[in-house]
């Protein structure tokens, strides 16, 4: 059987309904040499997650044996992936019929961008939600998206250089995201996007916005246990100072981050004291690893800018 070009993986967790309209977007688009993969990570609707998905006979359902998360699940996806580009996709969007085609057009024409994407709306009021995004790694953590919450009035026409771009949809050369063991799977869920944009920017390749590529976001908002993803997001932050920020912000960035909100979550509730608490312990017992990792990524970018 020939290899299809493109692989889409749609990444899934208990939104059947919505699942099931983003499936038909992606069914519908023109770029045919496709394959199309659903992770489904378990949820109490995986049952009819599975429904969902014999009703497009032409997706194909992956069942981790566990929840995954964002990362674990996109990375399911990948390692099942056997197109040379790998569309990324969420439950809850909806694709614009010529969306992966004109990706992938790109993508063919621009080998040195390892991943691209196109605007993102909100399906309820038609704003920006995306035109990709900035980040900066100072004593303040910025990760910033262009357009954000404003009325497309055509001011983002061109392709563009970006920093990082949202993981719900975008595409990818497979070869560079194996090559980059996907996303750190310890991540879980926030910030792991970021954190494998920067690790592409160091191997040297560029990460772009390609205006027309448009995919609209769907309601309601993630579900989840908050207290399990506030500690992934808090612990996040910290390993990606800890891998890819300047030593020099390091100390503002713990007397801000460690100390200063240490503080105010002892004002505020045991509960948020015992996330900060258990969010910087976890930094802590990992901090050696994670120091060989950015000694190891660091190399990498060393090795890469000699070959230039």
């Amino acid at each position: 059987m020939a290899e299809p070009r493109v692989s889409i993986v749609v990444l899934s967790y208990n939104r059947p309904d919505s699942l099931d309209q983003a499936l038909a977007s992606i069914v519908a688009q023109t770029y045919r040499d496709r394959e199309i993969l659903v992770v489904d990570n378990p949820s109490p609707a995986s049952e009819k997650v599975a429904r969902v998905v014999a009703g497009h006979p032409e997706a194909r359902l992956l069942r981790p044996p566990a929840n995954l998360g964002f990362a674990g699940g996109m990375n399911a996806g990948l390692r099942a992936a056997r197109g040379r580009f790998v569309y990324l996709f969420e439950d809850d969007l909806i694709a614009e019929p010529e969306c992966v085609e004109r990706l992938v057009a790109f993508a063919e024409r621009e080998p040195a961008c390892a991943l691209c994407a196109g605007p993102v709306y909100d399906r309820a009021d038609g704003r920006f939600l995306s035109a990709g995004g900035d980040v900066s790694l100072g004593s303040v953590f910025r990760a910033t998206l262009r357009g954000r919450d404003e009325r497309d009035t055509g001011q983002y026409p061109d392709r563009a250089d970006v920093d990082w771009l949202p993981g719900c949809s975008a595409l990818g050369r497979r070869d560079v995201l194996e090559l980059l063991g996907g996303f750190r799977e310890e991540f879980f869920m926030y910030l792991e996007d970021v954190e494998i944009c920067l690790r592409i920017r160091a191997l040297g390749f560029r990460i772009c916005y390609v205006p027309g590529a448009s995919v609209h976001h769907l309601p309601p908002p993630r579900t989840g246990t908050p207290s399990d993803l506030d500690f992934h997001r808090l612990k996040n932050l910290n390993a990606l100072y800890v891998l890819h920020a300047p030593a020099r912000s390091w100390p503002a960035f713990v007397a801000r981050y460690g100390a200063m909100e240490g503080l105010r979550a002892l004002g505020t509730s045991r509960a948020r004291l015992w996330l900060h608490l258990r969010a910087w312990g976890w930094t802590i017992a990992e901090l050696p690893r994670l120091l060989a990792e950015r000694r190891v990524l660091a190399q990498v970018t060393r090795d890469v800018e000699h070959m230039r």
